[in-house]
Parts: structure tokens; C-alpha cells; sequence
């Protein structure tokens, strides 16, 4: 018995194939926006052929993480600031971050505060202290900026959201 014939086609290919000659099919084509489809067309058969269908299906995958990988873009480490601690600029836990205009913000969760800074990482101010009182806070875990500056804070184990 002949191993299943593999082909690569363009879609239009695909409409046309005859069973009798094709036993295996992957037909991989470029879509709209670079999208990337892949359509494996494969009979009832033997081992042989499922063997077939499944290197054809590997071949496919990995045109469609090639293409991927052309997309996504590649970071590179600009700069960062903090390290462990209770002072200003320091952190213990952070967990959220929020950029608004020139300032960014970070729920600094075990230190129970939430800190504000340049976007280039110089201390501006904290506030927050332990407590479930208004303006306390237990465990700030979330941190978001509306369009006015309004900050929102995920204050976790206090079960709510205060908004500075």
C-alpha cells in the first residue's frame, strides 16, 4: 500500500480535490490581516494515513506559529525601580500597576498603600495605612485610572473598591 499523498494548496485547490487521488489534504492560506487558516482533509483509513494526517497537522502548526511569532513584537528592558521594603519607593508585594498621564501608580500590597511615581520611577507621594476604615486599606491588590484621574483601588481582604 502507497503512503497517502500530502499537499500543500491554496483554498481554492481544496474545492477541487478528488478523493480517488488524495487521500490526505492541508491546505494552509494567508486570510484577511495576515491571518493564518489551516484545514486538514482526511478519510476514514489506515494507520498509515492517520500517521499522515498527523505530520501534515504538525507541518501546519508550525506555519501558523511561524506566522505568529512575525507578529508579535519583541520587548526589550527600557528600566525599573523599587526593591524590597517598607519606605517610600520600596515594595513589599506589588501587584497592580495604573499609568495615567505622567504618573504611575502601584498597589504596594503588603505595605497596605498605594504609591505614585514619574513614568520615569522618582517616589511623588503614598497614602493608605492598615485598616478597613475609609482611605485604609487591606491588601491592595488592583489599581485603575478613569479619564478624570479618579484612582481605584481593589482593596482585597476589606472586600471593596475605594476610589481616591
Amino acid at each position: 500500500m502507497k503512503a497517502p499523498r500530502v499537499k500543500e494548496c491554496t483554498h481554492r485547490e481544496c474545492l477541487r480535490k478528488s478523493p480517488a487521488t488524495i487521500k490526505v489534504q492541508l491546505c494552509i492560506q494567508r486570510g484577511k490581516r495576515g491571518v493564518v487558516m489551516v484545514k486538514l482533509e482526511t478519510p476514514k483509513g489506515t494507520r498509515r494515513q492517520a500517521l499522515a494526517a498527523g505530520l501534515a497537522l504538525m507541518a501546519g502548526l508550525r506555519a501558523v506559529a511561524t506566522a505568529a511569532q512575525a507578529v508579535i513584537p519583541r520587548y526589550t528592558f527600557l528600566r525599573g525601580w523599587g526593591g524590597f521594603g517598607r519606605t517610600n519607593g520600596r515594595f513589599d508585594g506589588p501587584r497592580g500597576v495604573a499609568v495615567f498621564a505622567n504618573r504611575v501608580y502601584v498597589a504596594d500590597s503588603f505595605n497596605n498603600r498605594i504609591q505614585q511615581f514619574t513614568r520615569t520611577g522618582e517616589f511623588t507621594r503614598a497614602w493608605g495605612t492598615p485598616g478597613s476604615r475609609n482611605g485604609q486599606l487591606n491588601r491592595p491588590r488592583g489599581v485603575a485610572v478613569d479619564q478624570d484621574g479618579l484612582v481605584y483601588v481593589a482593596d482585597t481582604l476589606n472586600h471593596r473598591i475605594q476610589i481616591f
